[in-house]
């Protein structure tokens, strides 16, 4: 399973980030994009490339998390692709769109009929013709969902 871990970056610290990494690595490979892609020489494909490959997609839930471009973008390429979609919230609980503590209710609509555009280069974030609906090695949505809230619930991702 490829978790890819959207964030915005004022809210977290790398440490946080290298929390979250170290729980979420343990149901499978992660991709954090100032952990695992910063280094890349360019970033956008990076970002991209690890988008395309995900087969779970958790955003970190913080007061500026819909507020930046790229996480409404990364939002809306997760949804678009039809990838499950979980929310981080405090606590380390998930979230799925279908929960009622789902944090983004407002915006998951229009995050998930239209296309954002990524803020570098105004490109679709999810270019029909390049990125398939469904990653072919995708594992059952429900198999995931209960997993990963499986996981969440039975040990509260504990902090480290």
């Amino acid at each position: 399973m490829m978790i890819f871990i959207s964030y915005a970056r004022k809210d977290q610290t790398v440490e946080s980030l290298r929390r979250v990494d170290a729980q979420l690595a343990q149901l499978g490979t992660t991709y954090i994009d100032d952990l695992h892609g910063y280094s890349a020489p360019d970033r956008l494909a990076a970002v991209r490339d690890a988008l395309a490959a995900a087969t779970v997609f958790v955003g970190i839930h913080s007061p500026s998390y819909l507020a930046t471009p790229w996480t409404r973008v990364e939002m809306s390429a997760a949804l678009l692709r039809g990838i499950p979609v979980f929310a981080l919230l405090d606590r380390w609980r998930l979230a799925t769109d279908q929960s009622p503590e789902w944090p983004w209710q407002a915006q998951i609509s229009d995050l998930s009929q239209s296309p954002a555009r990524w803020p570098s280069d105004d490109s679709p974030a999810y270019p029909h013709h390049s990125v398939p609906a469904a990653n072919p090695v995708t594992p059952n949505a429900s198999k995931i969902s209960a997993t990963l809230l499986g996981y969440s619930s039975g040990t509260n991702l504990a902090r480290g």
